[in-house]
């Protein structure tokens, strides 16, 4: 079995996922795709984190700054490529069964995890990305609707195996654009590049400082874990973010920026509004 991802870059996160993890995966697609279980040696596996913000909360698509860190959950993808030009992936989660033809990528109303491996398919194909065919099992620890990214981390994960099988490969930042893309234009969540950028970008023991305007980073090193750790607390409150607020609040930005270019024409994003135009404006805000 061969690794799917971004192993051309130094700074690509490498997990390490336990070999009985891995056979169990096997096992599912065996189950699932009996007729292309062949030689193990066929196989890859893509595998893309989750993760949580420490500084800055709806500042990606403002043109800010935020500090993402990667996290030990994730989504796996254990796949092998067909000659057909067919997509067939099984979900552990919700545990079901999904196929779409490359050549004709249509929204899934009644299965929304698919999705998001479609419209990673049609953005690579946009590119000119000659794809091929592929069976696998999608797998992952990150909880839904935690607000652990596990949208991305599918998205990220979908990718590296779509162009693994495709013998293609993409720079880092245009495959995290993509991935984004994917995400507002074919699932309808305007989401920030933020969540698809760390997942492509992480590493261990570090956080990432990101500029979203330039897409210029830096790896931030964390204190060590004997000293400092960072705790994940689960409210219990599940969220979707195409039924969300989140797009609300995206709206509710593209507005604010609007009304503050009839005094500040030439800023871009929020991000170009100083704390002292913020207060000298900020009556003409609802």
């Amino acid at each position: 079995m061969r690794v799917a991802g971004a192993c051309s870059e130094a700074l690509a996160w490498k997990p390490m996922m336990e070999a009985a993890e891995v056979l169990r995966l096997r096992e599912v697609f065996a189950q699932h795709f009996p007729a292309s279980a062949g030689s193990p040696q066929e196989s890859a596996l893509s595998h893309a984190p989750g993760r949580v913000n420490l500084i800055g909360e709806h500042t990606d698509y403002n043109d800010g700054y935020v500090l993402p860190m990667a996290i030990d959950f994730g989504v796996a993808l254990y796949f092998r490529a067909c000659k057909d030009e067919r997509v067939r992936l099984y979900a552990t989660n919700p545990g079901e069964m999904g196929e779409f033809p490359l050549f004709c990528i249509e929204r899934s109303e009644k299965q929304a995890w698919l999705n998001y491996p479609m419209g990673v398919a049609a953005e690579l194909l946009e590119e000119g990305v000659r794809l091929r065919g592929l069976e696998g099992v999608i797998h992952g620890d990150l909880p839904i609707g935690a607000g652990l990214s596990s949208s991305a981390a599918l998205e990220v994960a979908s990718a590296q195996a779509f162009l693994f099988a495709a013998k293609e490969s993409i720079d880092l930042r245009r495959l995290a654009l993509l991935c984004q893309r994917a995400e507002n234009r074919f699932v309808g969540i305007n989401c920030g590049i933020m969540d698809q950028f760390v997942a492509l970008f992480a590493q261990v023991g570090t956080a990432l400082f990101l500029d979203t305007r330039t897409l210029e980073y830096r790896h931030l090193r964390l204190p060590p874990a004997h000293r400092y750790v960072v705790v994940i607390c689960d409210s219990g409150v599940k969220h979707a973010l195409a039924t969300s607020e989140y797009n609300k609040r995206r709206q509710e930005c593209e507005q604010a920026l609007a009304l503050l270019r009839k005094h500040l024409p030439n800023i871009r994003a929020l991000r170009d509004v100083s704390a002292e135009e913020f207060r000298r404006y900020q009556d003409d805000l609802p």
